[in-house]
């Protein structure tokens, strides 16, 4: 009988406790869908007097994507954790033996797919209030597949304190216990042994109990580590040695052993250049609130470094795009006119042009920024989807044109024109007109450089545009080092009246396409205002010989700017112009068993327009998605719409063009341009060769 009343206090006690305990955070799914993550608990309530309470950090993964070790590989980084605990309380995360994972680049990450969970071990004075203990964190952590996105998510905790001499287990007990076991410990005394040599470190096994070391992975709190490793000496009976070459090697490292003894596995850690480390000897003691592990700059050099360059490869192939043309087409008769000119002047000129880009890209960085810390979304070619800006552009351009025909002239005094000539203010604004019509347009490299500064620190986003900005602006800096090239280009002469002509047509139809973008995004009555507006400026420039004219003009242009934002209308689905945009019923069509080819596209984005003529739109294009069961399914980002911006941000996106074929188990992106080939070849990736 009183066995029979122990046995149903504990169970009450059990179910009690149950009930009051918390051994778990809920989860918390990322922005892009792909990682869930949540804090767990390796016991119930904390006993009085504890000093070390068990935690877990459990993530889920999507198919394909991971998350990082401490030593993350070529790219990304481990995650990054702020606690706030009690006085007197610290925190150190372990990491289990990490997986080998192919990166899309041909490079290798080490990290963890499917699930993983980070043992964390918290230490403390002993624990003497019965109050409950609080818990709050934010992380911070990387989760990659084909794009990488930045997640960030915060927990919550109160664990309770009782008065039990010893902690009772939770249901994670197991989970936690198992993650433990996967953290190498420190090695025997005299098992390993390790020195520094010109290439790097050199490993020596002594083989008293016959291990074979089966993978070795290498960690430095100082750098990110990428090593080649050599067995020396495989075959000898009592001692094996194994060479890693490592470039500019840091002075201290630990070495995460995998071997086997018979049918035994065994994860041992060494450390070279540390006289101490934590009590596992197996990860660095994270400080608490304001000391992360690794400063983001160090967590992604090479990253930002291939960044860099796609950048400025984007930006140097946008002068071959036909957004940039018009500003190309002004450049070049500019560049005639100046042919005569000292070498000197050409250079000044030229270099203006240059910081005119170079700037623009600064302005445009930092006003990004800006919205961001607004809690705005914001991407490539934002400022396009506004009216107001669209109307300004239309308006300034047509105004060009009518120069370049000599409807007006621009009659500045002698001194003022001398100013303007000094100062290099025309090639300047030249400069800014070229980012400007740059914009709406992406180029190959372009998507892959945004996508990683807009999911970046702050002077990392400055630093891609800066090397856009450099990209843009190249041609100009080469004349200035060749000035010789422009001997190629022919002497000025009457023929350049009719080049002129051409200029000034070629920028009347940049204006009319802006006012396509325009009825896209405005009602019919502010486009018929706005034209008349535009008929009018060019009457009053033509006939009015006085300063008023410019007043008046002014006017008209402020006013279609305001005009346009209060006549703007909401965006619409392309197919279905009577519904919005669901990310629910996207969801739903993937449940139901279909797989969809979804394209987001815009009126303003000139890439997405060749894509449709050249691609989407093509007899042959229509027949692969009719061979392979698949629905299109076209979203219109021509306006503002916040449902198709928080798609784009969680599938790793910043701007269009952006296209995927997407099933409930699987999906895969399009690159920015598209051309037969590369579509026929995603296709074939998706479905499997015929």
């Amino acid at each position: 009988m009183k066995l029979l009343v122990l046995f149903f206090s504990f169970i009450f006690s059990r179910g009690l406790y149950a009930i009051e305990w918390k051994t778990e955070t809920p989860w918390q799914k990322g922005r892009a869908g792909s990682s869930q993550s949540r804090l767990i608990v390796g016991h119930g309530p904390i006993p009085l007097g504890a000093h070390e309470i068990i935690l877990g950090l459990e993530f889920k993964l999507a198919k394909g994507w991971h998350v990082y070790w401490k030593n993350p590989g070529e790219i990304g980084f481990a995650p990054k954790i702020e606690w706030g605990l009690p006085e007197g309380w610290m925190a150190e995360i372990l990491y289990p033996l990490p997986q080998r994972i192919k990166t899309s680049s041909g490079g290798e990450a080490f990290g963890y797919e499917n699930s993983v969970v980070y043992p964390v071990v918290l230490k403390g004075q002993d624990f003497r209030s019965e109050s409950d203990f609080p818990i709050q964190l934010k992380i911070d952590y990387l989760v990659c597949a084909i794009q990488c996105v930045p997640e960030t998510v915060d927990f919550k905790l109160e664990l309770a304190v009782s008065g039990l001499e010893k902690a009772l287990l939770s249901p994670h007990e197991t989970k936690i216990n198992q993650a433990f076991a996967n953290v190498p410990s420190p090695a025997e005394a005299g098992a390993y042994s390790v020195e520094k040599n010109n290439q790097g470190f050199l490993l020596k096994a002594f083989r008293q109990t016959a291990e074979q070391i089966e993978d070795v992975f290498l960690y430095s709190p100082q750098k990110k580590l990428k090593w080649k490793m050599l067995s020396l000496s495989k075959n000898s009976a009592s001692i094996a040695e194994y060479q890693f070459e490592i470039k500019n090697p840091p002075t201290a490292v630990e070495f995460s052993i995998v071997s086997r003894n018979g049918s035994k596995r065994m994860l041992s850690s060494l450390w070279y250049g540390v006289a101490s480390q934590g009590p596992s000897g197996t990860s660095k003691r994270i400080e608490i609130q304001n000391h992360p592990q690794i400063s983001q700059n160090s967590a992604s050099d090479l990253s930002l470094s291939l960044a860099l360059f796609f950048a400025f490869l984007g930006g140097l192939i946008l002068n071959l795009m036909p957004c940039v043309l018009p500003v190309i087409l002004l450049k070049t008769t500019g560049l005639l006119k100046t042919q005569l000119l000292k070498r000197s002047v050409l250079s000044k000129r030229l270099a203006m042009t240059g910081l005119g880009v170079i700037s623009s890209f600064l302005c445009l960085s930092f006003f990004i920024l800006f919205l961001q810390n607004l809690g705005r979304q914001v991407g490539w070619g934002f400022h396009f989807q506004s009216p107001g800006f669209v109307s300004f552009m239309a308006f300034l351009i047509f105004l060009f044109a009518l120069n370049l025909f000599e409807v007006f002239e621009l009659n500045l005094n002698s001194q003022a024109t001398n100013k303007i000539h000094s100062w290099g203010k025309t090639d300047f604004f030249e400069g800014v007109f070229a980012t400007l019509l740059a914009t709406p347009c992406s180029a190959p490299f372009l998507g892959t450089a945004l996508t990683f500064a807009f999911s970046q620190p702050s002077f990392t986003m400055i630093l891609t545009f800066l090397a856009m900005g450099l990209g843009l602006s190249t041609p100009y800096w080469l004349l200035i080092l060749f000035p010789q090239a422009l001997k190629i280009l022919p002497k000025p002469g009457i023929w350049m009246n009719s080049l002129k002509r051409i200029l000034g047509y070629s920028l009347l139809l940049t204006s009319l396409w802006l006012l396509y973008i325009l009825h896209q995004q405005t009602t019919p009555t502010f486009i018929f205002g706005m034209v008349l507006g535009l008929i009018l400026s060019f009457f009053i420039l033509r006939e009015l010989k006085t300063p008023l004219k410019w007043g008046l003009v002014s006017a008209i242009l402020v006013s279609s700017i305001f005009l346009s934002e209060n006549f703007s209308r909401s965006t619409e689905l392309t197919e279905s112009p009577d519904k919005e945009f669901s990310e629910a019923r996207l969801e739903q069509a993937l449940t139901s068993g279909k797989i969809i080819y979804l394209d987001i596209t815009a009126d303003w984005c000139l890439t997405c327009q060749y894509n449709a003529s050249f691609v989407t739109n093509t007899r042959w294009f229509r027949e692969l998605l009719e061979k392979y069961h698949t629905e299109e399914l076209i979203l219109d980002w021509t306006n503002r719409d916040a449902q198709i911006g928080s798609f784009l941000e969680k599938q790793g996106r910043v701007g269009i063009p952006f296209s995927m074929l997407i099933s409930k188990d699987k999906k895969i992106l399009f690159p920015e341009l598209l051309t037969e080939k590369n579509v026929k070849a995603k296709f074939e990736e998706f479905f499997g060769k015929p």
